[in-house]
């Protein structure tokens, strides 16, 4: 069996785990289909649940400023799990671009939406502003207010929210440069003020305490809110593999949707889940070497230079693992991941 000390987290080479990140992403496509989930599942199937009078100012919390992508979970929670707490991470892109990795918070309000996610890659905001717009079809009069601890990624919201300015008139925003947990310390002794509608994007894997925060923002939803969570799936490949090989298990300290639900349960709060299917194309990168197909398993095991580090019985058995299992109903031939997507919906 390999020694673990001899695989290198993923984490500790930042120009590797950007190259990795930005082959993962190009493969997989889940900001395009979460946004396109937003634009028609969401307004068709959930967004009715919201009981907020139309004629009302819809209040919006959003906490974590960011469009970022969940896998980004692995890498901070192996950051806080190694008790090494960074404002950021920052290195560079292969292409020159700033490559920024954060563990922060950001909050926005006009329903009482509350919206926690974590930026990377993406410009912050992006998807908030997607559901924003949708919220505006009903709700022409919104306050968004934003609770993020990273200057930088306000910075960037408040550019997109700029030039989009058009798309989201009716939507004022209210910055907050903090975290969650400084939210709740300043709300402490203040009238508790309740938001319409909370957003928790690839966030719940930070959380202190995750049945107390759970427990927290249900407090401040007012009745006929809706608290809309999104995490990667228990089914998703990296989750799978990781659970499955537990030499990569010290790269990471990820909450599952388990987890999730067993907190969930201890709190009494009752929810409905719905799933964002989300496919990686693997097609040619499991069988023979390149160097896209290193980076892409590179980012499945969380491991730096996966090939070279590992044993050759390791390497193939992962391999081997990720071969099997590649979905049955593979679209033209295609070699296809799950990379899935779980929605957590908690009315009031």
């Amino acid at each position: 069996m390999d020694n673990p000390s001899m695989l290198t987290p993923l984490i500790s080479n930042h120009k590797r785990y950007a190259e990795s990140y930005l082959v993962y992403c190009k493969l997989n496509r889940s900001v395009e289909m979460i946004e396109r989930w937003i634009n028609s599942y969401f307004p068709e199937k959930i967004m009715k649940d919201i009981k907020v009078d139309k004629e009302k100012e819809l209040m919006v919390l959003g906490i974590g400023s960011g469009s970022g992508y969940y896998i980004i979970i692995y890498v901070m929670t192996f950051v806080l799990s190694n008790m090494c707490f960074h404002d950021s991470l920052s290195d560079r892109w292969p292409d020159g671009q700033s490559l920024s990795l954060t563990f922060e918070c950001f909050l926005s309000v006009k329903i009482s939406f509350l919206s926690v996610q974590f930026p990377l890659l993406l410009s912050s905001g992006q998807v908030e502003c997607q559901v924003l717009r949708q919220l505006l079809k009903q709700w022409p009069k919104i306050t968004d207010t934003v609770v993020e601890p990273n200057r930088s990624h306000i910075n960037a919201y408040q550019d997109l929210a700029a030039n989009e300015s058009e798309s989201l008139n009716g939507v004022s925003f209210e910055w907050r440069q903090l975290n969650l947990q400084k939210f709740r310390q300043e709300n402490h002794d203040q009238p508790l003020k309740k938001y319409h509608f909370i957003m928790l994007f690839h966030v719940m894997y930070y959380f202190e305490n995750l049945a107390e925060d759970l427990k927290y923002l249900k407090s401040i939803l007012e009745d006929g809110g809706m608290i809309l969570a999104i995490m990667e799936s228990d089914d998703g490949s990296v989750t799978r593999s990781i659970e499955q090989f537990p030499q990569f298990k010290k790269n990471v300290s990820a909450v599952s949707t388990k987890d999730v639900e067993k907190a969930l349960a201890k709190v009494k709060i009752q929810f409905v889940k719905h799933r964002i299917q989300i496919n990686l194309d693997a097609s040619g990168f499991l069988d023979g070497e390149s160097k896209e197909g290193d980076l892409l398993v590179d980012f499945i095991t969380q491991t730096a230079f996966f090939r070279e580090t590992a044993s050759d019985s390791l390497y193939n058995d992962i391999i081997e693992y990720l071969k099997r299992i590649v979905l049955p109903e593979c679209d033209n031939g295609k070699s296809q991941l799950r990379c899935d997507c779980e929605v957590i919906v908690i009315t009031k």
